[in-house]
């Protein structure tokens, strides 16, 4: 995934960023026992304010949703971790379904884990993929109530993980400059670097050019070294960050040192997160450094597995990326792109600034 000698290379030519004293990075699960009491579940619009829900589950969030139907008090005997039974093969098996885009077999997969935590996890992964926010935010809440029932870490580490993605594609204004505060007391005070990709997204994606850069430099200068498990969910971060930012230099930094793996979709955690097509991301560097028709091609395949996964979030924002690389180029095929985008995140009732168009006054 990552070019080490490259990368090293290009950071001794790099400005020096701010250090940080060095202390251990605490996992999410070593925060304070505090989380657990302040930590603010997910809201959702009063139902005054709320707009009508559209189209009801899809068929493969309601299957999935079905199963977790159980007193939140349930015992669970062969899992009371909340973990998933030894061995861990059907984890592996799962998350490498997901990776593959075997979305059918894997819900059949998830459905039969023994932990409620796993299937309200994965319910909601899907429900993000899907596009349906409602059973979106309905999981997200169910895990932060799990989690403080629980005072389970990792449980809360993985409502933060899908609140973020959350927000960032449905939140309202106040939920993003919250949700601002909580990747900077990760990203700034723990040091954790996948929290301080995702910063830089967030930030791009509000307007805070100026910060977004100081954590896209901070970020960067660690990709290299950083554990194996995140350098994807890192790297992509730090790519779309790029991209809202419009700093084709940003993007091309990566592009050259980033060793793409063709195919597959990439995904955070233990399948908590499905980010979509590799190829998307892929796309977005060669863009940035004028391989068009590179770019294109990737946009093309990665549009196609969008629709194939019924990923219309996901299918929303290619659309709209591969739009704004087009202008100029090919204004047609770019208003067609731009106006499906824009179609498709309003029948989802997406609130991201940068890919809801705005109507003219």
């Amino acid at each position: 995934m990552i070019d080490v000698e490259r990368m090293e290379s290009q950071l001794q030519a790099l400005s020096k960023v701010r250090r940080r004293a060095a202390r251990p990075v605490p996992a999410m699960g070593a925060l304070p026992a505090s989380q657990f009491a302040t930590a603010p579940a997910a809201s959702a619009p009063s139902p005054a304010a709320r707009p009508p829900l559209g189209p009801s589950l899809s068929a493969a969030t309601a299957r999935v949703l079905a199963r977790l139907r159980v007193p939140a008090a349930a015992p669970e005997p062969t899992d009371p971790a909340g973990t998933w039974a030894a061995p861990p093969r059907p984890r592996a098996r799962l998350l490498a379904l997901l990776e593959d885009g075997e979305l059918d077999e894997a819900d059949r997969l998830a459905g039969d884990a023994p932990s409620r935590r796993e299937r309200v996890s994965w319910a909601t992964m899907r429900a993000l993929l899907d596009g349906d926010h409602a059973a979106a935010r309905a999981g997200n809440r169910a895990m932060h109530d799990l989690a403080r029932e629980n005072r389970d870490h990792e449980a809360m580490d993985r409502y933060w993980l899908q609140h973020f993605w959350l927000v960032m594609s449905w939140g309202t204004d106040e939920e993003r400059q919250a949700l601002a505060e909580r990747c900077r007391e990760r990203a700034y005070r723990a040091d954790d670097l996948a929290w301080t990709a995702a910063l830089a997204v967030l930030l791009a994606q509000l307007g805070k050019a100026d910060e977004a850069l100081e954590a896209f430099e901070d970020a960067y200068s660690r990709l290299a070294r950083a554990e194996e498990s995140i350098q994807l969910d890192v790297a992509t971060n730090l790519v779309e960050a790029a991209a809202l930012l419009g700093d084709a230099f940003l993007a091309g930094r990566l592009h050259y040192t980033l060793v793409w793996t063709a195919g597959g979709l990439v995904t955070v955690g233990g399948g908590w997160v499905c980010k979509g097509a590799i190829e998307r991301f892929r796309a977005l560097g060669e863009a940035a450094v004028g391989m068009f028709a590179e770019a294109d091609e990737h946009f093309g395949r990665a549009v196609a597995r969008h629709r194939a996964l019924g990923a219309r979030p996901l299918l929303a924002r290619t659309l709209h990326q591969w739009g704004t690389t087009l202008v100029g180029r090919d204004d047609v095929r770019a208003a067609e792109c731009l106006r499906q985008a824009d179609a498709l995140a309003r029948s989802l009732q997406m609130t991201d600034p940068t890919l809801v168009l705005r109507p003219r006054r």
